[in-house]
């Protein structure tokens, strides 16, 4: 008996084909023109016509599809046996893409089809049918805005993607990651942080660094809270106080050595904000002594301690926040290896 496969369209992302030499056609140029005159441009320009296509497969059901609709407008499109597996894959690419990319949209959503599309001939008004949309027109601006992803960024990371599907641990730290971001955005483009980011923090006098922090407070602890939920969620445990204890140190890195082989315990992470206003900042820290700043700041932002100082220059503040989310980030490129 074949299998009965459901289908999934993605709102949000633009995809397109990247054409040779790194050449990206803008999807929906032909929309109000005809099949021949789009069919000639794109001969003229020594590229081809988008058509449908298989990206990815997950896994032997679960796959993600370029679905061409009217004359040149693509979307994307999820096939799976499940809702759960549906929504794995979603989260996959979504959250994936917001990682390596820095790419992020507010419209992403997964919208449930009535029934399998036609693969070979479908325009934006069966699309809306098979959608469920009440409204053409409305749904029509929904699909037609976002951000464009290539075919080639989507299949640079594909084994990244399969990864992070078959992984809950992974799939769930990168969800934190994104809806830390979500909450306070941080920038993470290496140029950016150095030209921009860094110098505006060490450059800050003390009453701005005050005030800012204070302004943002509560925005903050919530970013740094989820972010630290993805750190407990890439290493599968609940840190408690007795796992820092001296005597209880070795078996913790222990464990932390065995479940990311790829981040030990005692490699030296290097560091962008925390403590980068000191008069000689730290370059680095110890990936386990990093964990411990973040889990005495997560009791901090959750519980609402009082934050414990061992230097006098160790404050709560949004360069803490930005810090863990790189933290994050190295931890979960760590585990894909």
């Amino acid at each position: 008996m074949a299998a009965k496969y459901s289908y999934y369209i993605i709102s949000g992302f633009i995809p397109v084909y990247e054409q040779r030499h790194g050449m990206i056609m803008q999807p929906g140029i032909f929309r109000n023109q005809t099949a021949n005159e789009a069919k000639n441009y794109y001969r003229s320009v020594r590229a081809k016509l988008p058509t449908t296509r298989k990206i990815i497969d997950f896994d032997k059901n679960t796959a993600l599809y370029f679905l061409k609709y009217d004359i040149d407008d693509l979307i994307m499109l999820i096939r799976a046996l499940r809702f759960i597996d549906a929504v794995k894959a979603f989260d996959a690419l979504r959250c994936l893409i917001a990682l390596a990319y820095h790419s992020y949209s507010e419209k992403a959503d997964i919208i449930p089809l009535k029934r399998r599309p036609n693969f070979s001939k479908l325009t934006i008004q069966d699309l809306a049918t098979v959608a469920g949309a009440l409204d053409s027109t409305l749904f029509s601006l929904e699909i037609h805005s976002g951000i464009q992803v290539s075919d080639i960024r989507i299949t640079d990371i594909k084994e990244h993607l399969t990864k992070v599907f078959l992984s809950s641990d992974i799939r769930r730290a990168l969800a934190c990651f994104y809806q830390s971001q979500e909450i306070y955005y941080t920038h993470l483009v290496g140029s950016y942080v150095a030209a921009h980011s860094r110098p505006e923090l060490i450059g800050a006098s003390r009453e701005e660094y005050r005030q800012n922090n204070f302004r943002y407070q509560e925005m903050l602890y919530a970013s740094l809270f989820t972010c630290y939920r993805g750190i407990e969620a890439i290493y599968s445990k609940n840190f408690r106080t007795d796992d820092f204890k001296k005597a209880n140190r070795k078996n913790l890195e222990s464990y932390m050595d065995a479940k990311l082989p790829n981040a030990p315990s005692r490699s030296r992470y290097r560091l962008r904000f925390y403590r980068q206003r000191e008069a000689h900042p730290t370059k680095h820290k110890l990936i386990i002594n990093m964990l411990e700043v973040l889990f005495r700041a997560r009791n901090r932002a959750a519980h609402g301690h009082y934050w414990t100082r061992r230097h006098r220059f160790e404050t709560f503040g949004s360069d803490l926040v930005d810090e863990s989310k790189f933290f994050l980030a190295h931890l979960i490129c760590s585990a894909l290896g």
